[in-house]
């Protein structure tokens, strides 16, 4: 893989009566290199058959030298207690987005020649009141031979807005897209997918929209100098349906609310977040439980 930057310019912004903010960097990467990306499907024997039935893809083996150029907006604000607890984090604040494209070669063996594609944004707004905001979209696929088309469309919105040290208001709105002929890929949506009260892959199809609102707090409990400790309340609301794959789950859209228990280890070299949560849906199918008990590893709260 090649990568280097270049064409790096100084910004320099106007910060009312404190005079001028420290400069900032605006960096684009050139990216040359080449991926490979194998995948193979079979059917299992021993699970229930989907609903509706669905054809197996066949299976497929990209070999693509790609081109990727990036622009980094080389802004990044520290903070705490946002994401992770009593732990410095750093969220990108500038503008960072991305472009790459690549073509898949039977000479290199792929077992079709197809162009692959991808490119993403995403930006950060400071808000009043210690208020953040941050955006992003992104769209990936492959094209150039109808029967193995297909394009994914993603889009987010996060919220961050602190009251105080000790609370934070958080809400995400996420939405998804899914073209795929093949039915090799799917949407999906239940307990590990952010929709806390409903079971695992509740809700599946090809298009996907989810809303998160948490009310997080941030002991100061540190337990044998090991673990911080936190708790969310929490409000979730959703839907996946649409497609070929769709699940007979999908007819409406679901909610639920719950609360929870943070924890996070600092001897751990990875910084994960253990989530305990009890989660009760709003509108729940009488095939399903009264509660939802989720023990998960995540990357934030």
């Amino acid at each position: 893989m090649r990568c280097r930057s270049r064409g790096r310019s100084t910004l320099w912004t106007l910060a009312g009566r404190r005079g001028f903010r420290p400069p900032r960097t605006l960096a684009s990467i050139p990216c040359s290199a080449l991926s490979y990306q194998k995948d193979t499907y079979n059917e299992e024997p021993d699970l229930p058959a989907p609903v509706p039935p669905l054809q197996i893809p066949p299976d497929q083996t990209l070999v693509s030298p790609f081109f990727r150029y990036e622009l980094v907006h080389d802004n990044y604000e520290k903070v705490k207690n946002r994401d992770l607890i009593e732990r410095p984090e750093y969220f990108a604040m500038g503008t960072q987005s991305s472009i790459q494209l690549g073509r898949s070669l039977t000479g290199l063996g792929s077992t079709q020649n197809l162009w692959l594609y991808s490119a993403s944004a995403s930006d950060g707004f400071r808000l009043p009141s210690n208020r953040v905001l941050l955006g992003s979209a992104s769209v990936s696929g492959q094209t150039g031979y109808a029967p193995l088309d297909r394009q994914l469309a993603s889009g987010s919105i996060r919220f961050y807005g602190h009251p105080d040290s000790r609370t934070l208001a958080f809400a995400s709105l996420s939405g998804d897209t899914l073209r795929d002929p093949t039915s090799s890929s799917q949407l999906v949506l239940g307990g590990d997918t952010g929709l806390r009260g409903y079971p695992r892959n509740y809700q599946t199809g090809d298009r996907r929209v989810l809303l998160n609102v948490e009310e997080r707090v941030y002991t100061d409990w540190y337990p044998f100098r090991l673990i911080r400790v936190g708790a969310a309340a929490f409000y979730d609301r959703g839907r996946a349906w649409g497609g070929p794959g769709e699940s007979p789950s999908s007819a409406g859209w679901l909610s639920n609310v719950g609360f929870g228990l943070r924890f996070l280890s600092t001897r751990s070299a990875f910084g994960n977040v253990v989530h305990v949560d009890f989660a009760f849906p709003l509108n729940r199918d009488p095939n399903i439980k009264s509660f939802q008990f989720l023990v998960t590893s995540k990357l934030s709260l």
